[in-house]
This record gives structure tokens, sequence and C-alpha cells, in this order.
């Protein structure tokens, strides 16, 4: 699995969510490769995912959220994209599980 996260020189909630991410995906039961972006070196790949904001969080070349998700919410992003579930399964609206609609 390849989670890759785009930041921003400045973006106030951008370590926080390399933090979430990281902690995470310990422990999972697939190797991870997380891959810390700068958004403005590779802005057009960017606007081909989707990014409008940071911190954004793409899992396997998939825009999965924006903003800064709960170490629980990511979890349970992660442990649902190794198990084949959509992601409409696992997502709710920001105020619910910590994850944003995107």
């Amino acid at each position: 699995m390849r989670i890759e996260i785009f930041t921003a020189p400045g973006c106030p909630s951008c370590e926080g969510a390399v933090r979430a991410a990281v902690a995470a995906a310990e422990g999972l039961d697939e190797p991870i490769e997380l891959r810390v972006i700068n958004v403005l070196e590779v802005l057009e790949r960017a606007v081909r995912l989707g990014v409008r904001a940071t911190p954004a969080i793409a899992v396997d070349g998939e825009l999965v959220l924006t903003g800064m998700p709960s170490v629980p919410a990511m979890r349970t992003l992660l442990e649902a994209r190794l198990h084949g579930r959509p992601r409409a399964e696992v997502d709710g609206s920001e105020g619910d599980d910590g994850l944003s609609d995107r």
C-alpha cells in the first residue's frame, strides 16, 4: 500500500496529518510505503488527483481525504482498503469519524 501525504510550506495541520498516518499504518499486515510530498513540487500530479488543500492524503494513487484525520479514522480507512471495502463503507461526515468527505 502506498500512502502519499501532500503538504505545503506553512501548513499548520500537515505535521499532524503525517503523524496520524504513521501511527495508523503501524502494525498493518501489509508493507506500507509512506511518502510526504511538498505539493508545490508536484503541482500537476496533485491537480490530477484533485488536491485542493493541504494536508491531503492519497492511498494507492487515489485521493481519499483532505484535512487532518484522527488516528482511529485513518486506521479504519487503511484497514478497509486492505480488505477491499469501498471507501463509502468507512467514510461519513467529517464530524462523525474524523474523515473528511474530501
